[in-house]
């Protein structure tokens, strides 16, 4: 598959994770960086590692493992996560026309946020990085309407793990 457009994240690993994505479907466009795939800001948790989050805020690790996007002291609240994702995700989507294909670099917390969105999230199809779904957008007006995913494939390995969500 050769994309008609190529997005990710402004964090560094994203974009590196897109570059080589570009190369690798022969993508000569220039890659579109929207800072709203960014994962989400997780304020207090910020430079803590998981065992240093669970201690300090028992119970809330855990609630965010299960699929919660959790509001964290100083950090981004949940809902204004969502709505930034869902955001960027119409940005890249507008920047196509209509049935053509993007690749789209983002982080863990994101795809949640638009599996949740497309009433797709369930924890036992949770991916692991370097993985990825199909997904159909279509952008209509300020709305960005999901379907849910039809195929995830491990990028990393190669195994293609084909699922359609309940």
């Amino acid at each position: 598959m050769k994309p008609a457009l190529v997005a990710s994240s402004d964090l560094l690993r994203a974009r590196r994770t897109a570059e080589l994505l570009a190369v690798e479907t022969g993508y000569a466009g220039q890659l579109l960086v929207d800072p709203g795939l960014r994962e989400q800001d997780l304020g207090a948790w910020n430079g803590l590692t998981r065992q240093e989050v669970a201690a300090l805020w028992p119970g809330e690790l855990a609630q965010r493992d299960s699929g919660a996007i959790v509001d964290v002291a100083g950090g981004e609240p949940g809902q204004a996560f969502r709505q930034r994702c869902l955001e960027a995700l119409g940005r890249v989507a507008a920047a196509c026309q209509e049935s053509e294909e993007a690749v789209v670099v983002a982080h863990g917390g994101v795809l949640v946020a638009l599996e949740q969105a497309a009433g797709a999230w369930r924890p036992e199809l949770r991916h692991p990085n370097l993985s990825g779904w199909w997904v159909e957008v279509s952008n209509s007006g300020a709305e960005v309407e999901l379907s849910a995913p039809q195929r995830v494939e491990v990028l990393a390995t190669g195994v293609e793990v084909v699922s359609t969500p309940k």
